[in-house]
């Protein structure tokens, strides 16, 4: 675990949640997608972390040592947080 996770892991104490967005684009030609950016989430701007470009690998090791849950496919309603968010990306 890096520094950086501890750090991120000391801000989530008592959070029951942390959200974030995956933005995809759609190929014009067929169905497909492709992600061009993951995990969007508002920590960076929260944390004082010493590599925050690398939020993406600091989330996903987090969710494969199970210290965090992904609920892919879970929204909010509220489009506060979406907006923050957009204004970061």
């Amino acid at each position: 675990m890096t520094p950086d996770e501890a750090l991120i892991i000391q801000y989530l104490k008592g959070k029951k949640e942390i959200c974030y967005v995956d933005f995809r684009g759609h190929k014009e030609n067929d169905k497909s997608y492709y992600d061009f950016k993951s995990y969007v989430t508002l920590i960076p701007n929260e944390v004082k972390l010493s590599y925050p470009k690398n939020i993406n690998a600091y989330i996903a090791n987090l969710i494969s040592l199970g210290i965090l849950l992904d609920m892919k496919g879970t929204f909010i309603t509220n489009d506060t947080w979406y907006n923050k968010n957009r204004a970061i990306l």
